[in-house]
């Protein structure tokens, strides 16, 4: 009977196939920093250099108006004066639904009388 050995390792192809797989992973890693770097560029820097020239661009057609200081002031106050309006004290004010006028009298006496002329009627019995 054979005795069955072990398969010989070799070092050499293990550490072929880790170092291939290793330039993929540094290959795929670097460009990821390759693209966030050039996209960090373009929002902080580039865009930041754009936005600016258009703000020198459009001061001269946006400020070219001066305002009035004045007119500015009593704007404010008038708004100040709304802002600050004394609290109505609701309880002095007069309940118009609690006067009783002939009107109302009359409604009443009426409605009284219609009831009293209900409760004379008798309502005949129903079977189902």
């Amino acid at each position: 009977m054979k005795k069955i050995s072990p398969p010989k390792i070799n070092f050499r192809d293990i550490l072929d196939i880790i170092i291939s797989k290793l330039r993929i992973i540094v290959v795929v890693l670097s460009i990821l920093v390759i693209t966030g770097f050039g996209f960090f560029l373009y929002r902080d820097f580039y865009l930041t250099i754009i936005s600016a020239r258009e703000i020198v661009v459009l001061q001269n057609e946006v400020a070219s108006t001066a305002i009035n200081a004045d007119e500015l002031e009593s704007a404010t106050q008038k708004h100040k004066q709304k802002q600050s309006l004394p609290i109505r004290d609701w309880s002095n004010l007069q309940n118009i639904f609690n006067k009783t006028t002939d009107n109302t009298t009359k409604f009443t006496n009426d409605r009284q009388n219609q009831t009293n002329a209900n409760t004379s009627f008798v309502k005949p019995k129903t079977s189902f």
